[in-house]
């Protein structure tokens, strides 16, 4: 029987262990805030499935391609057609097995790098664990069978290069959304169940697929499985193309009701993810300087919160600290354009106008509520009065435009 091969699966667990980290570092650098918690630890560091699945689908067409190779390829081609299919489907496992295990060492890294920093370790935290295996385990088996069935060495790099150009074939636009919307929003996220569920099953049938064809050789009745699995791929995948390009959310945020919360002096709470220890009194400091000029502006908000996220009935969105120093202006402008967000989303792609107006009055609330942290350079004239700002306030609540 051919010689195990270890070295093929530990270049893959390699390759994906210095990605990770390489994306964990640069990413930390970029956002000190990431490594205040695992959750954006994870999600941020997962970002670097761009260059490694493509990398993983080579991987898996070079060893295909290595059972041919002088020495071996007598001994593999002497085994019955079964035998073939089930060594090249223990290869699959062996290679998914080395990425799979630097996938769970690298998200250890992450979360004991949070941990060091203050956060909490929480099962949220490997929510996109799941979905990064199974692609794996996808792009591994798409690669081998390729390199099983093409047989020429232009496969591995054309593989890369093409993948690399459309790495996310519409499947894996969870983990781009999510980095896309980027911490400290990722922090209160979490992937909308259905269209989880959906892809990971779509990717499920991708790996089937590749199997199929591992295992099809010198048997019509198996060519034709596999053909019919093809077929199934392509109709699902071009289902899925518009699925995940429309406006159905991918991301969803937590409930805000199970967020611990701190009443302020005033009457009104600020509520925060239990996660990143140290970050609800971060918060109460940055958000009290708000409140008076909050209060005069509209005295109903007497019994309002401060949630991160999208604002729901009697809320107000501010950005979680993440360990860092947010002025008062930016928690001040997070406010408004929450406030505005409702009259924003009815308004969006509608007259230039009427947005640079929403936008005009949200500055100009901004500056009121955040007083004298305004920035000179705002282009508003100062100081602000509370007839100017109470008239911008309204217009953003009853989105009169």
């Amino acid at each position: 029987m051919i010689r195990h091969r270890a070295l093929v699966p530990a270049s893959a667990g390699l390759v994906s262990l210095v990605l990770f980290l390489v994306m964990l570092i640069q990413e930390s650098n970029f956002n000190p805030g990431l490594l205040f918690s695992a959750r954006a630890a994870v999600s941020d560091m997962f970002s670097a499935y761009v260059v490694l699945l493509p990398v993983l689908c080579g991987i898996g067409a070079a060893d295909a391609l290595l059972l041919r190779r002088r020495g071996t390829s007598s001994v593999f081609t002497a085994l019955p057609p079964a035998a073939q299919g089930r060594y090249a489907m223990i290869r699959v496992f062996t290679i998914w097995a080395g990425a799979a295990v630097a996938t769970l060492v690298a998200c250890v890294v992450a979360c004991v790098a949070a941990a060091t920093h203050g956060s909490r370790i929480t099962v949220m935290a490997f929510m996109l664990v799941p979905v990064m295996l199974v692609g794996m385990a996808a792009f591994i088996g798409i690669g081998y069978a390729l390199g099983f069935w093409v047989r020429s060495w232009v496969v591995p790099p054309l593989i890369v290069i093409l993948g690399y150009g459309r790495p996310q074939v519409g499947l894996l636009r969870f983990i781009d959304i999510y980095n896309n919307a980027s911490a400290p929003w990722s922090v209160v996220q979490h992937p909308a169940g259905i269209l989880y569920l959906a892809v990971v099953a779509l990717l499920l049938l991708m790996t089937a697929t590749a199997l199929a064809w591992l295992n099809a050789a010198r048997v019509l009745a198996r060519k034709i499985v596999a053909g019919v699995l093809t077929l199934a791929c392509l109709v699902c995948f071009f289902l899925t193309i518009p699925v995940m390009a429309s406006d159905n959310p991918a991301w969803i945020d937590d409930a805000h009701s199970s967020w611990p919360c701190q009443a302020l002096d005033s009457g009104m709470r600020v509520c925060a993810p239990s996660e990143i220890l140290g970050d609800m009194a971060l918060a109460v400091a940055q958000l009290t300087p708000l409140v008076p000029h909050l209060l005069i502006l509209d005295p109903g908000m007497a019994d309002a919160r401060f949630v991160p996220g999208d604002p729901g009935a009697g809320e107000l969105t501010y950005i979680l600290p993440m360990g860092q120093n947010v002025s008062t202006w930016d928690q001040a402008q997070a406010v408004a354009s929450g406030i505005g967000a409702a009259c924003t989303a009815k308004w969006l792609g509608g007259p230039d106008d009427t947005m640079m107006a929403i936008s005009q009055d949200e500055l100009v609330v901004a500056a009121w509520v955040a007083d004298r942290a305004t920035p000179p350079d705002m282009g508003l004239q100062q100081p602000i009065s509370l007839t100017g700002a109470r008239a911008a306030y309204n217009r953003l609540t009853a989105c009169d435009y």
